[in-house]
């Protein structure tokens, strides 16, 4: 699973996202991954900014999310759209895609907090609600096994959770600055 941070006029490998101008110099995230960037190139541009982008285990799809209520699901290579997942909120802020592609965690703003849901994508629902925090998750990622999920963002602390019990596992605290990415 590989999952990309973006923010609203960044590049991502040189493929414009975002309408809004991007800043100087241009960053670019870098990927490994067996998809091109021809395939990358062929999926269209949405109409909102993009925040995350996650591709699925098989690099079949691509889910997209970002300042919009809809999270996308693209075909690789063809670009085709395939599905939205329609979600309550304003802004999906982050998203990871479970090892084996059956959760999709999303970190989400709206008025009164900041919440962390997991999606089903094959069923296109939310499965549960894990928190309300009052500050940003900016960043998510699952174990490789799919049953821990960790979640970072403006409170500085990183949260380790126990999915099958959707309870925080550990905190990890100490760190002087926001968290803007994990994998």
């Amino acid at each position: 699973l590989i999952f990309v941070p973006l923010l609203a006029g960044l590049f991502f490998l040189g493929i414009r996202l975002s309408r809004s101008k991007p800043p100087t110099p241009p960053i670019l995230p870098i990927l490994t991954s067996a998809v091109s960037l021809e395939q990358i190139a062929a999926i269209p541009v949405q109409e909102d900014s993009l925040s995350f982008l996650a591709f699925d285990p098989g690099n079949r799809l691509l889910f997209s999310a970002g300042v919009s209520p809809k999270i996308s699901s693209w075909e690789i290579p063809s670009g085709k759209f395939v599905k939205a997942i329609t979600t309550s909120t304003l802004v999906n802020v982050a998203v990871a895609l479970s090892p084996d592609g059956q959760l999709l965690a999303v970190s989400s703003f709206e008025t009164g907090g900041y919440p962390l849901r997991l999606w089903s994508p094959p069923e296109q629902k939310m499965i549960r609600e894990l928190q309300k925090s009052p500050q940003p998750i900016s960043s998510i990622a699952f174990n490789r096994e799919g049953t821990l999920l960790a979640t970072g963002g403006m409170d500085t602390t990183i949260q380790i959770w126990n999915l099958q019990q959707g309870t925080v596992f550990c905190t990890l605290a100490g760190h002087s600055e926001n968290i803007t990415a994990l994998a």
